[in-house]
């Protein structure tokens, strides 16, 4: 297994979780578009999880990546939050538009979302009073976005799901806590999906350049 994330910090935790479980995978620290497009290794499975999409300022591009690394019938398996999640509030819609074409920016930077959210399913609290001095820049793909890019790239979709529950975070206030550490929208809200997943195959002949 290979990781690639732009963080020095991400790379190192996830190299003392890699020598603690006994797991071994390669750990890169490199800008995630410059990999894809650069690196001579190929994949059977490409893996994204929570918290990847919004980050990525190229749908497009990071679709052609991930043909380009995946072998012929190689797949990409993505299970995010849902778009919709972030035009959420305890008091239900927040206003937020689903439809943002323009990047997000956000002056008081990334928070410790593991203290903010993540720390009362029950992992460790965060890092207290956190402030980070760098801006950040996210973006609102919505679910036909993130399908587009990646059939116009040329994979085949088999699979896609919403689930009525996020694993393991409370994304906003007021979120009710079920079976199994997920949780739901507040009571008394409408059901909506609040986790997309989906699985694509790369049907082109050859992958390579």
């Amino acid at each position: 297994m290979t990781g690639v994330d732009i963080s020095d910090a991400a790379i190192d935790v996830a190299q003392g979780l890699s020598e603690t479980t006994g797991i071994k995978c390669e750990f890169v620290r490199s800008d995630l578009f410059d990999w894809l497009e650069s690196t001579d290794a190929r994949f059977d499975i490409a893996f994204a999880s929570y918290g990847c999409v919004g980050w990525l300022s190229d749908l497009a591009r990071w679709a052609r990546g991930i043909v380009r690394i995946l072998n012929p019938g190689g797949r990409l398996v993505c299970i995010e939050f849902h778009p919709l999640v972030w035009s959420l509030s305890k008091a239900g819609l927040a206003g937020d538009s689903y439809f943002v074409s323009e990047p997000i920016s956000d002056s008081d930077g990334v928070s410790d979302y593991v203290g903010d959210a993540l720390a009362p399913s029950g992992f460790e609290p965060g890092v207290g009073e956190f402030q980070n001095p760098e801006r950040a820049f996210s973006f609102q793909w919505t679910v036909a976005s993130i399908i587009q890019s990646l059939i116009d790239a040329g994979m085949e979709l088999d699979v896609i799901r919403e689930y009525p529950h996020a694993n393991g975070c409370e994304l906003f206030e007021g979120m009710h806590r079920i079976e199994g550490n997920r949780y739901t929208v507040p009571q008394g809200m409408a059901s909506i999906p609040l986790m997309l997943g989906l699985r694509a195959t790369n049907g082109l002949p050859d992958a390579a350049d």
